[in-house]
């Protein structure tokens, strides 16, 4: 009767109908663990263990060109690497809302706090050593990395849950994605433009 003509909701849904009837091949069960090794090798970014980072920070409040607090925090890291007795640097740089200790620290959240260059900086300095100044989003800081661990990929006993959801998901838009290139093969689509008439 073709009444669902050109109707949005029924060419949606006709379109679910048919991607689920041809990706129902591809299953859970059906996924090898050598596939699911693949997978996980192939795709390390979405699996690895993000790397945690143990650091104090010492806040030098800066604007984007301030000389005085460079050379401040130039001043101070001189200090406490010749210093050789423990220092209490809640006491030291300029007040903050950061904390001056914080503890197993992933990259995603340093860059929440402190903002993309710093984190991806932090990420170079070797621990047991103050460096700097290393800006933020909010100022100058001298940081002391004690420890980082994590940012290794897991083993696939770990993660074998979600490398199979995330294979099979792609499995099927593969196999759905072969099947529309299948149908357009078979067919020569035209698109005709409506000409407006003028007035």
């Amino acid at each position: 009767m073709r009444l669902g003509r050109d109707d949005v909701v029924i060419r949606r849904r006709s379109r679910e109908v048919f991607e689920t009837g041809v990706g129902a091949n591809v299953t859970a069960e059906s996924l090898s663990e050598e596939a699911l090794l693949e997978y996980l090798e192939a795709h390390p970014d979405e699996f690895a263990i993000d790397t945690l980072t143990t650091f104090r920070q010492i806040y030098f409040d800066a604007p984007a060109n301030s000389i005085g607090a460079d050379a401040s925090a130039r001043f101070l890291l001189g200090e406490l690497n010749n210093a050789d007795m423990p220092v209490d640097i809640e006491a030291l740089g300029d007040p903050s809302n950061r904390p001056a200790h914080l503890d197993e620290m992933s990259k995603t959240e340093i860059q929440r706090m402190f903002g993309g260059d710093f984190a991806e900086r932090i990420d170079d300095i070797e621990p047991g050593q103050w460096t700097g100044p290393m800006r933020s989003n909010d100022g100058l800081h001298i940081v002391f990395v004690d420890n980082r661990s994590g940012g290794h990929l897991p083993p696939l006993t770990d993660v074998e849950a979600q490398v199979r959801l995330a294979l099979l998901d792609d499995a099927r838009s593969k196999v759905i994605a072969a099947a529309y290139h299948e149908l357009d093969e078979r067919y020569e689509v035209q698109v005709e433009t409506p000409t407006v008439e003028a007035e």
